[in-house]
């Protein structure tokens, strides 16, 4: 059903040896995309044309068309210098690739590569600046690099040392990395064979290793060496750049909270991107990008379904992202174990509503989900039965997809009676926080918040909703502070690293609710490299996750991009990486 499978598997059993058989044909992946038109000046072939016509050719008859007729056409170059996409900003902003994680990276991803590289039409993992790598007793897991690969703006040469660093980058004491408890943890050290030869050492067998490492879910963007210790820490955006990667795009300039500007980085040894500049804008307000789209201001951005329609009428084009893996659903904060990574006995008693699974449950009926899908996303959501878990991962279980009318389907009166079991009514309302505001995964997210808030409020309970400042809301989500708040969500990340962020208490954590039982599950499932053992270990993980009504379940997204094909013809991505909006060398342009 989804074409996530081959990943899926790939991410928890990619340390078998079978995996190292995909990569003999490294040598000659990704090196056939760059665009030859414009590899030289229109008059360089006529010219040498004329000066060879002398000697290589018989004189011509009275009737043949001169030598010079036979010129090569121009090559043609895009309409646009400039190509400029708009999404929601990032819920953190900045330039330091060790203090952003995976769902805000997306504003930096054209700088950067990685070891391991995604197919962006079937998902699949392609050899990167790594061309191939093996995994060894230790556990330790041997990459071999790329010769020859360059940094940016003449910072050298890429080598086995760029990596050692930019591991023990993200290692560093003040990183605020989301994935820095993994770096320090897991993969505790790499060591430079040589050059072109790197070993990452694992102090577990993990089972989220290469997708961690790899660009389908990132963390592990390849930074220079030379330049980090040369210039120091980025630290003031928009005003010191941020360290160079080996990207087919490079760093060109920004103007924090408005956008960021990328230049095509010259002579690029895999991909010469269409467009000479690539531009990110941040706007929050679909209306205001759709403004700019019927302007012409804005070439690609995303679109609430209404006005999605309306773009399409208007002669507008869609691009979907070619793996289903983007998800929408609302996230419970309150319900959090006492001690992390699996080694709690209970909760925090913070007097949370939501440690009642009752309350849950409740939450959840209360809502129409038929009406939320053909307003939103106008019906092209798939139902999600269980956060995480579809039928094209490991784990899945039918009897999720036969009980979720039952347990989960819109029932107003069932609803009211879970709440009155539990204790609330009228005169003792159950009460909820509700976050609304925009994520970038996404459109409408905020306007789909406003309107689970009114379902709620027609089963009694008093919503009280507000919008915080992104950075106030990472600090208190991290210090457990939200104990009755409920939130949008919006993820493309694999099976592991889902529910090990959202439902478990192994960090980062203060995303969702964590259940004890799946913990100790998460902490066996991310160490074994046994298919089977790991479909079973995620079954169990999903049939706890559905019983205890961990959050509000919506849909899974074809992730779609609307483009003016005045200027843009195509667009080839996943849309299944976390951030959702990669791939951007892949932008192509209408030439003339």
């Amino acid at each position: 059903m989804f074409s996530q499978t081959k990943l899926s598997k790939l991410l928890l059993i990619a340390v078998l040896a079978v995996v190292t058989a995909m990569l003999s044909v490294a040598c000659s992946s990704g090196d056939d995309d760059v665009d030859s038109g414009s590899a030289a000046p229109a008059t360089s072939v006529p010219a040498a044309a004329a000066a060879a016509a002398p000697t290589s050719a018989p004189a011509a008859a009275p009737t043949s068309a001169p030598a010079a007729a036979t010129a090569v056409p121009a090559a043609m170059e895009p309409l646009i210098k400039r190509v400029v996409t708009a999404f929601e900003a990032p819920s953190l902003e900045g330039n330091e690739t060790r203090h952003i994680g995976q769902t805000t990276m997306w504003q930096m991803k054209p700088i950067y590569e990685y070891l391991i590289d995604m197919d962006p039409v079937t998902g699949e993992m392609l050899p990167g600046l790594a061309l191939e790598w093996a995994v060894e007793d230790g556990p330790q897991v041997r990459f071999k690099l790329r010769e020859g690969i360059q940094f940016q703006k003449g910072w050298g040469e890429f080598t086995a040392a760029d990596v050692v660093f930019t591991l023990k980058n993200h290692q560093r004491e003040d990183s605020l990395h989301g994935e820095v408890i993994y770096f320090i943890n897991v993969t505790p050290e790499a060591i430079a064979v040589n050059d072109h030869e790197v070993i990452i050492k694992l102090s577990q067998n993990n089972s989220n290793f290469f997708a961690q490492t790899a660009r389908h879910q990132g963390g592990m963007e390849i930074i220079s060496k030379k330049h980090l210790e040369s210039a120091g820490d980025p630290v003031v955006i928009g005003q010191d750049e941020p360290i160079v990667g080996t990207g087919s795009y490079q760093y060109l300039e920004r103007a924090q909270s408005q956008n960021i500007v990328f230049e095509r980085t010259p002579d690029h040894w895999r991909i010469t991107p269409d467009f000479q500049e690539l531009e990110i804008k941040f706007i929050n307000e679909a209306s205001t990008r759709q403004a700019g789209l019927l302007t012409e201001e804005i070439h690609i951005t995303n679109l609430p379904e209404d006005q999605l329609v309306e773009a399409v009428k208007a002669g507008f084009k869609v691009a979907t992202g070619n793996v289903t893996a983007l998800r929408a659903f609302a996230q419970f904060r309150g319900q959090y174990e006492l001690e992390s990574h699996a080694t709690s006995n209970g909760y925090q008693d913070n007097g949370s509503p939501f440690l009642d699974v009752r309350v849950r449950q409740a939450l959840n009926q209360a809502i129409n989900r038929d009406e939320v899908n053909s307003a939103f996303f106008g019906g092209k959501g798939s139902l999600m039965q269980v956060n995480h878990l579809n039928p094209g991962r490991l784990g899945w279980n039918p009897r999720w997809e036969a009980e979720f009318e039952s347990k989960y389907g819109f029932d107003t009166n069932a609803a009211k009676a879970l709440l009155e079991e539990a204790g609330y009514n009228s005169g003792n309302p159950l009460e909820i926080d509700v976050q609304v505001a925009p994520i970038s995964r996404y459109a409408s997210a905020d306007d789909i918040m406003e309107v689970l808030a009114g379902y709620w409020r027609d089963i009694g309970v008093k919503v009280n909703q507000y919008t915080q400042d992104n950075a106030i809301r990472r600090a208190k989500g991290r210090a457990f502070e939200y104990t009755r708040e409920i939130a949008m969500g919006g993820t493309s990340s694999n099976i592991t690293i889902g529910p090990k962020v959202y439902n478990t208490s192994f960090p980062p954590r203060g995303g969702g609710v964590e259940i004890l039982e799946s913990s100790k599950i998460m902490g066996e499932f991310i160490q074994t490299l046994d298919p089977v053992k790991a479909d079973a270990l995620a079954r169990r993980m999903g049939d706890i996750f559905f019983d205890e009504f961990i959050g509000i379940p919506l849909f899974w997204l074809p992730a779609e991009a609307v483009i003016n094909s005045k200027f843009v013809s195509d667009w080839v991505w996943p849309g299944a990486i976390t951030g959702t909006w990669t791939h951007m060398e892949n932008i192509k342009a209408v030439k003339k």
